[in-house]
């Protein structure tokens, strides 16, 4: 198996997926070619190659593996087409979205750091008498649990309040979340420093 910066140029010209020793036919797409043709597609439209035409000049795809990808990203609602553009239907994170991206991650840490180190050691105290620590399951990993409805109450009560959008809101595609795509360079994977 070859390293995934080897793999990508090797994509890049057209050569052979790593998982096999033969190019990935369209109808059988491993998921690091169907992963990177989405965010190069997704990125593309965002930066604003939106016909055809600009987009076989934006991205190394076949015209086969172009057409079933943008198919793909408009049935499922992340891009549209209309009178032969493209646009993108979901938030594109692009590369000129990085200095407010690093910015608000940074924020976001210092406040919830902050918040932790002022809050963990109380709130471990007022939930020991639950029965996961009574039973001797660490504080840390019952937190982890109440952390997430902790979130999921803050996070509906913003939606709620109009601060973002609402997952939940009537004729949302998909309903409990919003779909977010990012360049590789924008944010390296969710939770990373």
């Amino acid at each position: 198996m070859c390293s995934m910066a080897a793999w990508r140029r090797q994509w890049k010209i057209g050569k052979n997926c790593p998982r096999s020793t033969r190019p990935c036919a369209p109808s059988m797409w491993c998921f690091f070619c169907w992963r990177l043709m989405m965010r190069q597609v997704m990125n593309a439209v965002a930066s604003g190659a939106d016909t055809d035409a600009a987009l076989t000049k934006a991205i190394p795809l076949s015209e086969s593996r172009r057409k079933a990808s943008l198919g793909l990203l408009s049935a499922i609602g992340y891009l549209e087409e209309t009178d032969h553009r493209y646009v993108v239907g979901v938030p594109v994170l692009t590369e000129a979205d990085k200095p407010l991206t690093d910015a608000v991650l940074k924020l976001s840490r210092e406040i919830m750091e902050a918040w932790l180190r002022a809050n963990y050691v109380a709130m471990e105290k007022d939930l020991s008498g639950l029965s996961p620590m009574r039973n001797g399951l660490p504080f840390s990993l019952a937190f982890s649990e109440a952390w997430h409805y902790t979130f999921g109450f803050a996070s509906k009560s913003l939606a709620e309040s109009g601060f973002y959008a609402n997952p939940r809101a009537k004729g949302n595609r998909y309903e409990g979340y919003v779909p977010l795509v990012w360049a590789g360079s924008v944010i390296k994977r969710p939770g990373s420093r």
